[in-house]
């Protein structure tokens, strides 16, 4: 055998003891991106990139509680599918999700956590009312349901309070920390829509590919009137007006 091909022969078993050589088991595959995450009605949809390089066969989705934090393997999908929904979760709960790819025998490591929260946060509506009492409607998320209650205040009053739920047979706490200030009437000017129909030159309604008559809406300023305005106190002492109408989502 020739000196040359002899070296090379040598150099290409070497390249196969030596780790991560050309001969030595690939590398583990990288962390993937965070997934991006949206919640929809009661379900949260997610989607995810493939990181660079060879193309895995499988994406394992974990989810955990946010109050918890602990990951548990939800699912495992195609990655080729890019996206999934998960719709085991319950509304006014913030969850965590991370992914991780497979390819073969090879396992990334998880990606980062992204976070969403599903159905919504408390949040408080004022419906109207006068200089001495407003009306407000609190909406809260508590055991996956949507709870609402109404309250009737005057200034100084915490905003919500104590509340027998007659469909869970429970008392539940529909204080969010808020305190109203003051209540006070200014001048708004409202907002009148009109509909009109599309038509084509034949004075026949233009559908649309269901079906249904194409319609555009105009807005224009409507008249002015008297709106109530509250200012209310937030947990961290910082004070917001609520207008009429407005709501206020708490955290």
């Amino acid at each position: 055998m020739r000196p040359a091909r002899l070296f090379l022969l040598c150099l290409a078993v070497l390249a196969a003891l030596v780790p991560g050589g050309a001969g030595s088991a690939q590398s583990a595959p990288e962390a993937p991106a965070a997934p991006l995450c949206m919640a929809a009605g009661a379900a949260v949809s997610l989607a995810w990139s493939l990181p660079p390089g060879p193309r895995p066969q499988l994406v394992v989705v974990y989810r955990a509680e946010k109050d918890t934090a602990t990951f548990e393997e939800l699912r495992r999908v195609d990655a080729a599918a890019l996206s999934m929904q998960d719709d085991s979760v319950q509304l006014g709960r913030t969850y965590l999700y991370r992914v991780a790819t497979v390819r073969g025998a090879a396992v990334s490591p998880l990606s980062p956590a992204a976070e969403v929260l599903v159905g919504g946060g408390a949040r408080v509506l004022l419906r109207g009312g006068s200089t001495d009492r407003a009306v407000f409607e609190v909406t809260v998320y508590r055991a996956g349901r949507r709870l609402s209650a109404t309250f009737v205040h005057a200034a100084g009053d915490r905003v919500g309070d104590l509340v027998h739920v007659a469909g869970l047979d429970r008392i539940e706490d529909f204080r969010l920390g808020l305190v109203l200030r003051e209540l006070s009437l200014s001048r708004a000017i409202g907002q009148e829509a009109s509909l009109q129909e599309l038509r084509d030159s034949r004075g026949e309604a233009m559908l649309d590919p269901g079906g249904k008559p194409l319609r555009l809406e105009f807005r224009f300023p409507g008249h002015e009137r008297e709106v109530l305005v509250a200012a209310l106190a937030l947990k961290d002492g910082r004070i917001v007006a609520l207008t009429e109408g407005e709501t206020l989502n708490v955290p």
